[in-house]
Order: C-alpha cells, then sequence, then structure tokens
C-alpha cells in the first residue's frame, strides 16, 4: 500500500526537475537570441522634443537665470577722459570693453564717446553708480530679461542628446552588418552636430547671464538734450534764448546775402555813370541846335519893315 505513493513522489520530483531544466535551457536561449532579434529602429534613439524632457523639475529661487542690459548718457567735460575713466572701472569689475567709439568735435557739437562694456551682473548696480559720479547723468534705463525657461530646455535637450550620442557609439561598436554601420554613422554625425550646436547656444545664453551688457554715451553742453521749461522765468529764459538765436541766425544770414547784393549794385552805378558821359559827349558834338533846350532858350528877333499900307506921315508948319 505504501510503494504507490512513494512512486508517484518520485514522478512528480523527476517531471518538476524536467521542467526547470527546460526553462533554464529556454531562457539561456532567449538571451542568446536577443542581439540578434534587435531591430536597427530600437537601437537608433528617436531624438530629443523640441520641448526637452518632461517633469524636469527646478528651484526658480536657485536657478533663475535672468539677461541684464544698462543704457546710460552723461554729459561731461572731457568725454574721452570720461570714457578712459569708464574703462578703469570695468576692468576693476572683472569685466571687458566690447566697443568703443569715438567722434571729434564740429561747429555744431562738441567731441562724443561711446562704450558697450560687459560687467559682472552681481556688479552692475554699483558699476552704474560709478559711472554716474563721472558727470551729470542725462538718462538711464535698465532691462532685465528672464531666460529661466529656455536655460532650463536647452540643458534637458543637451542631456537627452548626449545620451543618445553614448547609446550610438555603443552599438557603433557592436554592430556587424555594413548597412548598420552607416545608417549608425549617420544618426551619430547627425547627433554630434545638433549636440555641439546645443552646446554652443548654452555657452553664449550663460555669458549673457554672467555679464551684464552696458551701453554709456559721453557727450559734452553742445549734445545734451534740451531741458524744458517748468515754471515761467525758465520759460522766459528759453525764450530769450530762443529770441536771441533767432537775431543771431539772421545776421548771419544778412552776412551772407550782402556780397551778392554789393557787387550788383556797383556794376549798375558804373553802367549808369557810363551812360550818362555818353550821351553827354553825343550832344555837344551836335551843337546848340541839336539841344531843343539851347534852341528855346535864344530870343526870337524884331520885323524891320513895316506891314504894307503902313507909312510915317510929316506934319510941315
Amino acid at each position: 500500500m505504501t510503494r504507490f505513493p512513494a512512486v508517484a513522489a518520485l514522478v512528480l520530483v523527476a517531471a518538476i526537475a524536467l521542467t526547470g531544466c527546460s526553462n533554464a535551457a529556454g531562457s539561456s536561449d532567449s538571451t542568446a537570441e536577443a542581439p540578434a532579434r534587435e531591430g536597427l529602429s530600437e537601437a537608433l534613439p528617436q531624438g530629443v522634443p523640441e520641448g526637452g524632457v518632461t517633469g524636469a523639475a527646478t528651484d526658480a529661487d536657485d536657478t533663475r537665470s535672468v539677461i541684464s542690459t544698462a543704457t546710460l548718457s552723461v554729459t561731461v567735460d572731457d568725454p574721452i577722459a570720461a570714457a578712459d575713466d569708464a574703462i578703469v572701472l570695468v576692468e576693476r569689475a572683472g569685466g571687458r570693453v566690447d566697443n568703443r567709439s569715438e567722434a571729434p568735435a564740429t561747429d555744431d557739437l562738441g567731441r562724443t564717446s561711446s562704450l558697450v562694456v560687459r560687467v559682472p551682473a552681481t556688479d552692475l548696480t554699483e558699476f552704474l553708480s560709478a559711472v554716474k559720479e563721472l558727470g551729470e547723468t542725462e538718462y538711464e534705463t535698465i532691462t532685465s530679461t528672464d531666460v529661466t525657461a529656455q536655460t532650463t530646455d536647452l540643458e534637458s535637450r543637451i542631456s537627452a542628446l548626449d545620451t543618445s550620442v553614448t547609446r550610438l557609439l555603443d552599438l557603433l561598436s557592436r554592430a556587424t552588418d555594413t548597412g548598420d554601420l552607416i545608417e549608425l554613422e549617420t544618426a551619430l554625425s547627425t547627433r554630434q552636430a545638433e549636440l555641439e550646436s546645443l552646446r554652443a547656444q548654452q555657452r553664449g545664453l550663460a555669458d549673457q547671464v554672467a555679464l551684464a551688457t552696458v551701453s554709456v554715451d559721453f557727450g559734452t553742453d553742445a549734445t545734451a538734450p534740451v531741458d524744458r521749461p517748468q515754471d515761467f522765468f525758465s520759460g522766459l529764459v528759453l525764450g530769450s534764448e530762443a529770441l536771441a538765436a533767432f537775431f543771431g541766425a539772421l545776421l548771419i544770414g544778412a552776412g551772407v546775402v550782402l556780397p551778392w547784393l554789393i557787387v550788383p549794385a556797383m556794376m549798375g552805378t558804373v553802367l549808369v555813370v557810363v551812360l550818362r558821359r555818353r550821351g553827354a559827349r553825343r550832344r555837344s558834338a551836335e551843337g546848340p541846335a541839336a539841344d531843343p533846350a539851347a534852341a528855346r532858350a535864344v530870343p526870337s528877333a524884331a520885323p524891320t519893315t513895316a506891314p504894307p499900307g503902313t507909312g510915317s506921315t510929316t506934319m510941315e508948319g
């Protein structure tokens, strides 16, 4: 009675052992054939979406990226010397000069100088205060542009492309088919070019965030903007200056026109004198008869003969 359960148990153990061996063999075969079944579409990455990797969380207070720009116009006695002083301030702040231009003085305007400098964004306020001490500030503008989203997007896309390039390099080292090698190399070149372009954009953006751009214009009182009158007396002063400028311009215009009037007047006077002398010579050559005035001045002679029918009567005594 006890032999049948023992035999059944032995059969069950043997069946379990055989099943385990077959599963192990199947698993080993699947693992060995996995690289062969892996298609090229699975090997090639699908790229990085334009919006970046979703789910990237950043701390707005710690990773906020801001591009700062400022523009200044300062009236000074010597614009060239003021520009030199401003460059010294830039060097002290650890910045650099991107552009410098100077214009010579003209009849209407004095000398001017312009600078475009880059200073650390953390020292922007201190630098602007130092520049404004060089003269009288005419106007000042400061602009801040938040590029945190753009910075985060670039970081995500660069990270994804970097991973993609690493996978392609690994697949390229294990590929044996010529067609697969060509396709992998093409995809790798494209990914590497995109990665370098994004890294260049990231470097440029990081430079704009780290260094603020400041444009400074130095000029004299002649180039300074005209102050608008704020009350009656300032308006009176401005009106007087405008009136004086008007008469000054009028005198200048008269001085310009006067030579053009004098020369024709002199020529006309000479012509009149010549014509008069020529007429006098002609009249003197023709004699008094030709002169109607002289003819009228000669008196008529009295008749010497009496009219017919008249005579003198002598009375004799």
